[in-house]
């Protein structure tokens, strides 16, 4: 739908296996290697020393610095990037928090579920979900459980229905 309106889209996948929804031709992917990844923090960490090292600092806090050294790699990529846009709550979210802080930019994550029920790192995703500008859910039900489990706002959660047109499938 945003292509069709003329946005250009580029995806920053965190597994990069063919799947059942794979990028459409023209979109821009951003892979990434374990090693390259790695081997650039040199760089990151003396280009940007305060915004590495605090972000740093915070990884560390939350598990999470293959994500927060992720996250460094993509930004690096990201020209022309006006939103960093998750698609769940789990390491999708954590990298989108990371090259959100990297950046400066504004952070939206659709939930649908499972992030909400076995979560890989249930401290940053409340964390993260706090500095996100807007947090998008799939059900009321998913809304309240931000608010009981999470403490989550109910009011800062937008709810999107996702729904099948049956006729066409």
């Amino acid at each position: 739908v945003f292509a069709a309106q003329g946005a250009r889209l580029s995806l920053f996948p965190t597994k990069n296996q063919p799947g059942l929804y794979n990028p459409k031709p023209g979109w821009h992917v951003f892979k990434w290697k374990p090693l390259m990844v790695l081997l650039w923090q040199v760089f990151y960490a003396l280009r940007h020393p305060q915004k590495y090292f605090r972000l740093l600092a915070e990884a560390f806090r939350f598990h999470a610095f293959m994500d927060f050294a992720i996250a460094w790699h993509f930004s690096a990529n990201m020209q022309d990037v006006d939103v960093i846009y998750a698609i769940f709550g789990d390491h999708k979210l954590f990298i989108g928090h990371f090259c959100s802080e990297i950046l400066n930019l504004p952070l939206v994550v659709t939930l649908h579920a499972y992030e909400l029920y076995k979560n890989p790192n249930p401290e940053l995703f409340v964390y993260a979900l706090r500095h996100c500008s807007q947090i998008i859910t799939v059900t009321e039900y998913n809304r309240e459980l931000l608010h009981l489990r999470f403490g989550i706002d109910p009011a800062t959660v937008r709810v999107v229905r996702v729904g099948v047109d049956l006729e066409q499938y």
